[in-house]
């Protein structure tokens, strides 16, 4: 594993985000009472994972095209 910066995981990680982010302007009505419901250790996990994912995706260049 080589250290630096992916711009491959960076684009692998837009193509996450942007749907989310037009998702968060449309939400389904009452969405609001299927998210007081979560459980919240399951709620920390997944944050935690996303937070590991991204750093893991952005620090790493062996995601990167070589030998263009």
């Amino acid at each position: 594993m080589h250290l630096g910066f992916s711009y491959i995981g960076l684009l692998f990680l837009l193509m996450l985000m942007i749907p989310n982010l037009v998702w968060t302007k449309n939400q389904p009505r009452n969405y609001d009472l299927y998210v007081k419901n979560e459980n919240k250790l399951l709620l920390a996990l997944e944050r935690a994972g996303e937070a590991f994912v991204t750093c893991i995706a952005l620090i790493f260049t062996d995601f990167n095209i070589h030998g263009i």
